[in-house]
């Protein structure tokens, strides 16, 4: 959970409004997801979902980590 915490604070800072004007809209998306795994309780998922949230997560990590680039 502090993970997940701290990379939303890095990535709040990283994709600060000053960088790109569309800050809310481009990446809302990813706050939203960040957000509902966040909240996520993984006590209460089988296997598979464990396994489909994990996937997600990379997905997300990936699409997040090919956007930063785009915005350096």
């Amino acid at each position: 959970m502090s993970l997940v915490e701290s990379r939303m604070e890095e990535y709040k800072i990283l994709f600060d409004s000053s960088l790109c004007g569309n800050y809310g809209i481009i990446f809302a998306d990813y706050f939203i997801s960040v957000q509902s795994l966040k909240n996520t309780n993984i006590g209460d998922l089988d296997l598979d979902e464990l396994e489909n949230m994990a996937r997600g997560i990379m997905d997300l990590a990936l699409n997040i980590e090919k956007n930063r680039d785009v915005y350096k």
